[in-house]
């Protein structure tokens, strides 16, 4: 029985020092419309928007197709990553009603400098 106890209390602990752990998190650094078409990825009458944004050391350019309803982003704001890989970012979005988890595709992955 006490060590049943002892186990209950290790894994207690084990996730609480799991939860204090900081979410990596997406800094947007800038918004700005696809006009040209070599930043145009889909030729739809969407408006495409083009986002750069900050991951650890990697500068991701990211696409998002605006729709209706979709949550927006903000520059200079932080977002906390779900999933990043080199073919989408998946992050949430803190809503007026609740949160959304929005999926954006990626152009491109730099290695910047870290500052």
């Amino acid at each position: 029985m006490r060590t049943a106890a002892m186990f209950f209390i290790g894994l207690v602990l084990a996730s609480h020092s799991f939860a204090q752990t900081a979410p990596v998190q997406m800094h947007v650094n800038s918004i700005h419309k696809a006009t040209r078409d070599d930043e145009k990825t889909y030729r739809t009458s969407f408006n495409q928007d083009i986002i750069v944004g900050t991951i650890g050391n990697k500068r991701y350019t990211l696409e998002e197709l605006k729709s209706w309803g979709m949550p927006t982003l903000e520059v200079g704001q932080d977002y906390n990553v779900v999933k990043a890989d080199g073919k989408a970012v998946k992050f949430i979005v803190h809503g007026k009603k609740r949160d959304e988890t929005l999926s954006l595709n990626v152009v491109t992955v730099e290695e910047v400098d870290a500052k």
